[in-house]
């Protein structure tokens, strides 16, 4: 097997924990599929202790990147966070060029599925409106224009406690794109 063909392969068992793990319970069996010799098979074998620390290494710092751009849910969720994410990335690698906007969407979808969020209709309301904000920028539509029923900084206050009644808001916010450039409009009541 060629370098480029190993490297190749040790970024997949990197990122991809099913691989990993058939690897290192069955190397024979996932040798066969990528034409590994017995040498190669045991050299990578040696490292697993290695390979392990590097794709630990590489969900934490995904994880930090998704809790910057979805640092409100983060705020509200910041006990659960950390181990969410993890249980998330073992079963998800992004795939596109804008990989952590693809982490943070598809995070906030494995959110939804949660207990946490599906017993917590605020949460779920937070997650709704940060997902849509995701998909207008990832996606970068011409216009897109979402109807939300709470104000977000007041979603924010009451999931972290600072607030005990959150009042049903109207709120309608306008993406515009024109030229890559992204424009917000907000309009609720106040």
């Amino acid at each position: 097997m060629s370098l480029k063909e190993i490297q190749h392969l040790l970024a997949e068992i990197y990122t991809n924990k099913t691989l990993r793990d058939d690897f290192f319970n069955f190397p024979n069996k996932i040798a066969n599929k990528y034409n590994l010799n017995d040498k190669e098979i045991e050299e990578i074998l040696k490292l697993k202790n290695e390979i392990d620390y590097f794709s630990n290494t590489l969900i934490f710092k995904r994880r930090e990147e998704v809790k910057n751009i979805i640092y409100d849910i983060t705020k509200c969720i910041k006990d659960e966070i950390n181990e969410l994410f993890y249980n998330f990335a073992l079963d998800f690698s992004p795939k596109g060029i804008k990989k952590h906007l693809e982490d943070a969407y598809y995070f906030l979808i494995f959110l939804e599925k949660q207990n946490l969020v599906k017993n917590n209709f605020f949460l779920k309301e937070l997650i709704k409106q940060e997902k849509a904000n995701l998909k207008s920028f990832y996606l970068k539509p011409i216009i897109k224009i979402n109807f939300f029923y709470y104000d977000k900084n007041e979603l924010i206050a009451y999931l972290e406690k600072k607030i005990v009644k959150i009042k049903l808001k109207l709120n309608i916010r306008i993406f515009f794109c024109v030229n890559n450039n992204i424009k917000l409009f907000i309009i609720g009541q106040k």
